[in-house]
């Protein structure tokens, strides 16, 4: 969301003006999912406002998280080691600053399955097969143990990747073959039989137990059905 730059223009500033106070209403719905704006980003944003002659401030929320507290070898270290709040340099430029904000960046991953049970707000299903991270099905840059899940969920798909790796001569991940993908996927399936679609709140119930779970459904389903019912 980027805040209207100052213009001349008495029509064109009031349209700006309009359409950002357009964005902040529609933002206020996701407002339970962000804490308080540390105080640092307050500042740049009140920046232009106290000092005319600086230039647009420009905010870009971003939903990334250091790392999974259980997991750690499923992040990214370059992500762990970003600030909650700096300046997007990318984005900016000599007509605007624009400031990156993480307001979940430091969360552990029981906080963010609360937020989610509180809030109501729906979540991928992959999580409830056992998926440490959302990515495409086989991410390079995936977790050893959400490739062996797709291969076991997908047998076809992770068949064709072993067979192109043989014709590029590389594997998907450095010293990790398809090949041996399938072979721990198949493993898994002769310890704990064919993949099964596991029960709605799985990855859910784990963090914020069985029945705050149960509401969560409960509410997600009621909230489906009028939506339905709307469309």
């Amino acid at each position: 969301m980027i805040a209207p730059a100052r213009s001349s223009s008495p029509a064109l500033a009031s349209a700006s003006a309009t359409m950002w106070a357009t964005a902040k209403r529609a933002s206020r719905r996701f407002e339970p999912l962000s804490p308080i704006a540390p105080p640092e980003l307050d500042r740049m944003l009140k920046l232009p406002d106290q000092c005319p002659g600086l230039l647009p401030v420009g905010l870009r929320v971003v939903t990334e998280r250091a790392q999974g507290q259980q997991h750690l070898v499923c992040w990214s270290i370059a992500r762990r080691q970003q600030a909650p709040v700096d300046i997007d340099r990318s984005a900016s430029n000599g007509k605007r600053h624009v400031t990156t904000w993480r307001p979940i960046h430091a969360w552990a991953d029981a906080q963010v399955w609360r937020e989610i049970a509180e809030s109501g707000l729906p979540y991928h299903p992959a999580y409830d097969w056992g998926n440490m991270r959302l990515s495409c099905m086989f991410c390079v840059l995936g977790c050893v143990g959400d490739l062996v899940n797709a291969a076991r969920r997908e047998p076809v798909a992770a068949a064709a990747y072993a067979r192109t790796e043989s014709v590029v001569g590389a594997d998907i991940k450095n010293g990790l073959s398809m090949r041996e993908i399938i072979r721990r996927a198949a493993e898994l399936e002769k310890e704990k039989g064919p993949a099964a679609r596991p029960p709605a709140g799985t990855a859910m119930s784990g963090y914020v137990g069985k029945s705050r779970t149960a509401l969560y459904l409960d509410r997600l389903a009621k909230l489906r059905e009028e939506y339905r019912l709307a469309a």
